[in-house]
Order: structure tokens, then C-alpha cells, then sequence
């Protein structure tokens, strides 16, 4: 020091690396925070932060004392050890944890940069004091608070960039699948490359020659901030853009269900009213028949009168319902299966009962039980000999109902929803009836299994009636 205010060339190194130091400690601490905000409990925060700090500060502290190991090196490392114990695979694609990583390093230099391009500015200002004749130690001092004030810059940069780019991947993590996960990478891959490109062409230093970019083209001292700043911009909006595409995908999807929903029970709400229609017409001409039967009884018709209560029993038997279940709703349903069954030349076994149900719960409860008789029928529809069972009743505080079919196709289940994948066309569309079943059930707080024994489809859902209302 000089006068206790200018500094020497080896104290401002000194300084230089325990600013760097700082540095380190400080982004490490970010990028560990930045995983581990994406993990479910607080126990898997606690272990992906300490695994990813302590691995980020130790590949830094490889590269400073033993030799130069590029970065994405560490990046690699430091996703294969999260991945061994599945914090992250086991709720969602491996992808997912290279998406956040290349994600937080793309930032990183893109941050980085801009600040760079500052400090860039502010040695060139130093480099024209010494051209001045002004003291080096004073020239050290001005580059020190000029380190100084652009590494808090870069952490402040950095802490808020990461923020946002986190509260927009939250917003939308439980859809990403692997096929958005790997259309999202692309902007951030293409954000590395260039961040790497502008590092390596800043400074060349040979024996013969010296090259400074910011130097011999003063212009991107600005153009390399702004094209950071829209790099930057393009991911945040390509990932907004996808939560909104994948909330209106989601809404569509909603509301094409409940569209289904809605025709199925418009369909089976117009049967029970012809029903209801019928049998009010048959009552209404109770009156005659009794007066028929009178008549052919004083006339001591009697072969006549008991041809005529047969034919009465034949009308009034097709007129009621088929089954009954102690539900209106739910009869209605049922006898609606029954009849598709029958026209469709499928055996139809009901070993079913219900009792009285209150409203809300005999509405979900219906859903639950019109996809899976649907689906049922759907699969019986192409074969010969085709049958549905379906059974179920109260098991002291749960119900558990289970459908039955056969099925002679194989069955490819989903590794991460468990639910079988349809071979239909229209992907998007179908296979819907079943994951609105799986989100009735976790309402309940129950259970679904699906399986597949000698070649008959077993749909079994167990749920609880006093949980209704809870959520």
C-alpha cells in the first residue's frame, strides 16, 4: 500500500483471488439452490443442495490447482451423481435434470458476459491512465473496485436472471415431457456455444501477434451484452410460451372430456326418461288392464286372463330397468352398458350394488364407472364371444368396484402413469377416460390397478366416500 490507498501488484492479486473465491463460493451456492428448488421434499432439497455444492466447488478447486478441466466436465459429474440415487427420474424425464443444468450454465456465461463487457470498458479507461503516466499502484487500485463492482454485478445479474428463469420452469415441470424438454434445450445449447465463441475469440496472445476483440472492435463492447440480453429473453419466453401452449393443450384436453361426459349422461339421462316414460304409460293403463282381467275373470276365462298377465309381464319387464343397484344415476348407467352389450352381442355379468349415494359422490362415481365399462366394451367390440363383468359393493368404509374383459391384444403400460397406451390414431384424444379415472381415485385418496392375466383385462378401483369434499 501507499498511503494506506494504492495498492502493489501482488496485494491486488491477492485480492483478485479472494474476490474470485467469493465468486465461487457464491455461484456454487446458486446453482445448488437452483436444483434443488425443482426437487418434492425437503429431505431431497437438503441432499441435492449439499451433492451439488459440494461437487461444484470441488471441480473448481481441481481446474485452480491441478489443471484446466473444461466446465461441462463438472456439469456431466455433477447430473450423473444426482441421477444414481433418482431424485430426479423417478417423477420425471432424466432430460429434465440436463435441461436445468445447461439451462443455469447458459446463463451463467451469458451473465457473465455482460458484465464482462463492462469491465471491459473500465480497463480500457485504466489502460489510458497508464498511457497518461499515471502510477501503477493507482491504476491497481481503479481495476480492484473495477473487479470489484462487476463480480457483485455478475452475482446480482445472475441471482436475479436464475429467479425468473426458475419461476417460469416451475410453472410448467409437471408437463414437461422428453419431447418439450429436448425442444427447450436447443435455445440454451445455442446460448453456450455462443457464450464459448465470444471467450475464445476475446483475447489471442502468440508470440508474434496479440489480438483483443473489445480492442480492435470497440463496437461489441455493446452488441455482445445485447445479444446475451436476447439470448437470454428467447428462453424465457420459449419457456413461457410453452406453459401457456401446454395449459391450452391441458384445457382443451378438460374440456373434450367433460364434452364426452356430458353426451354420455345427456344419452343416458334421455334413456332413463323414456323408461320413466314408458312406465308412467303402462300405469296409466293399469286401469284397463284390470278392467280386461275383470272381465275375462267374471266370464271364467281363466286361460284367456293368464295369457293376458303374461303379456302385461312381458311390457312391464322390458320397460324396467335392467339392473338395480340402489343408485338412480348409477342404474342408469349400468342399464345403458347393458344395452350397448346386448346390442353389440356381448355378454353382460352385474354381480354390482351400491345403495343410496349422495349427489357429488354418485356423479364421480358414475364417471368412474362409464370409462371403464366404455373402455370394456370398446375392447369387446372386434371379438367373437366378447363378455364384461363388473362387480363391486362396500367393503366397510371403501368401495371397490372391478371390470372385467377379455382381452387377446398385448397391453404396453406407461412407465411413469402406469396407464395402458392406446393404439389408436389419435393419441392425444384417447386414452383420456382412464386418466380422468386416475384423478377421481387420488381425489378419494384411492386406488387403481390395472393388469393383465391369461389374456382378460382386469380394471380394479377401490375408493373412499368419506374423504368426498375434502379437496
Amino acid at each position: 500500500m501507499k498511503g494506506g490507498t494504492l495498492l502493489g501488484e501482488g496485494e491486488f492479486q491477492v485480492v483478485q483471488q479472494i474476490l474470485f473465491g467469493i465468486e465461487i463460493f457464491v455461484f456454487g451456492n446458486l446453482f445448488a439452490v437452483f436444483l434443488a428448488a425443482f426437487a418434492k421434499t425437503g429431505k431431497e432439497k437438503r441432499h441435492i443442495y449439499a451433492v451439488a455444492l459440494v461437487l461444484y466447488g470441488g471441480f473448481y478447486g481441481l481446474r485452480l490447482l491441478i489443471f484446466d478441466i473444461p466446465m461441462w466436465v463438472g456439469y456431466l459429474l455433477i447430473c450423473v451423481v444426482l441421477l444414481i440415487p433418482d431424485w430426479y427420474r423417478k417423477r420425471r424425464p432424466s432430460v429434465f435434470l440436463a435441461f436445468l443444468t445447461v439451462t443455469w450454465y447458459c446463463v451463467n456465461q451469458l451473465s457473465f458476459l455482460i458484465a464482462d463487457s463492462l469491465y471491459s470498458v473500465g480497463s480500457m479507461y485504466a489502460n489510458r491512465l497508464l498511457l497518461q503516466e499515471e502510477s501503477l499502484p493507482k491504476m491497481l487500485l481503479h481495476l480492484m473496485w473495477l473487479y470489484g463492482f462487476t463480480a457483485v454485478l455478475r452475482i446480482v445479474l445472475m441471482g436475479g436472471l436464475t429467479w425468473f428463469i426458475a419461476k417460469k420452469i416451475r410453472q410448467c415441470m409437471r408437463q414437461l415431457k422428453t419431447r418439450e424438454l429436448l425442444t427447450l434445450l436447443i435455445l440454451p445449447v445455442t446460448g453456450v456455444l455462443f457464450g464459448r465463441m465470444v471467450l475464445r475469440l476475446q483475447l489471442f496472445v502468440g508470440e508474434n501477434y496479440y489480438f483483443s476483440l473489445y480492442e480492435e472492435y470497440p463496437v461489441y463492447l455493446w452488441i455482445v451484452p445485447l445479444m446475451a440480453t436476447l439470448f437470454y429473453a428467447g428462453i424465457w419466453v420459449s419457456i413461457g410460451s410453452y406453459s401457456q401452449m401446454l395449459a391450452l393443450e391441458e384445457e382443451r384436453r378438460g374440456r373434450f372430456v367433460e364434452q364426452r361426459q356430458y353426451e354420455a349422461f345427456r344419452l343416458r339421462l334421455e334413456e332413463s326418461r323414456r323408461l320413466m316414460d314408458e312406465t308412467r304409460s303402462i300405469r296409466h293403463e293399469l286401469r284397463g288392464h284390470m278392467s280386461v282381467l275383470e272381465g275375462l275373470l267374471e266370464n271364467e276365462n281363466y286361460a284367456g286372463a293368464k295369457n293376458y298377465v303374461r303379456q302385461m309381464t312381458k311390457e312391464v319387464t322390458r320397460s324396467a330397468p335392467v339392473i338395480i343397484t340402489g343408485s338412480e344415476l348409477i342404474d342408469v348407467i349400468v342399464a345403458d352398458a347393458a344395452a350397448r352389450a346386448l346390442s353389440g352381442g356381448i355378454r353382460f355379468l352385474c354381480e354390482f350394488s351400491v345403495g343410496e349415494l349422495e349427489d357429488g359422490f354418485a356423479y364421480d362415481l358414475g364417471i368412474i364407472l362409464s370409462n371403464l365399462l366404455t373402455n370394456a366394451l370398446e375392447a369387446c367390440g372386434g371379438e367373437s364371444g366378447g363378455w364384461v363383468k363388473l362387480s363391486g359393493g362396500w367393503q366397510k368404509k371403501f368401495f371397490v368396484l372391478e371390470v372385467e374383459n377379455p382381452c387377446s391384444h398385448p397391453v404396453v403400460f406407461d412407465e411413469k402413469s402406469g396407464l395402458p397406451q392406446t393404439c389408436k390414431e389419435d393419441r392425444e384424444m384417447h386414452g383420456i377416460g382412464l386418466k380422468n379415472v386416475a384423478a377421481l381415485v387420488k381425489k378419494y385418496f384411492g386406488s387403481m390397478e390395472l393388469t393383465v392375466e391369461n389374456q382378460v383385462f382386469y380394471a380394479a378401483v377401490m375408493v373412499q366416500k368419506e374423504q368426498y369434499g375434502s379437496h
